[in-house]
C-alpha cells in the first residue's frame, strides 16, 4: 500500500521508468483523504510533467504504473465549494449525488 510520504518518489519513479522516458516536475499527490481511500481499490493522483509535449503524451498514450496501465487526464481547478462533497464533481449538489 502507498502512502503519503513514498507515493512522490515512487509515482516519479514508476513513469520515467515505464512511460518512455517521460519526466515530471513537483511532488505527486493523492487527490482524496487517506481515510476515503481505505475502502477504494482505485485512486487519483495530481502529476505535474516537465514540458506540454509531456502532457500531451501522457494524456493520448496513458502510464504506466507498475506494470498497470493508468488513464491520465486534465486537472481542473474549480473551487471546493464548488464540488459535490460526496464524489468530488463538479455539476451536482451533495444532496443530489447519486453515488
Amino acid at each position: 500500500e502507498l502512502n503519503d510520504l513514498d507515493i512522490s518518489d515512487f509515482i516519479k519513479t514508476k513513469i520515467s521508468t515505464f512511460s518512455n522516458g517521460l519526466q515530471t516536475v513537483g511532488k505527486p499527490y493523492w487527490l482524496t483523504s487517506k481515510q476515503k481511500r481505505e475502502n477504494q481499490l482505485a485512486g487519483s493522483v495530481a502529476v505535474a510533467f516537465r514540458t506540454e509535449k509531456d502532457r500531451r503524451l501522457a494524456i493520448s498514450q496513458r502510464l504506466y504504473i507498475a506494470g498497470v496501465s493508468c488513464r491520465v487526464e486534465n486537472l481542473l481547478s474549480i473551487p471546493r465549494d464548488q464540488l459535490c462533497r460526496n464524489c468530488n464533481k463538479k455539476g451536482h449538489e451533495t444532496s443530489r449525488c447519486t453515488r
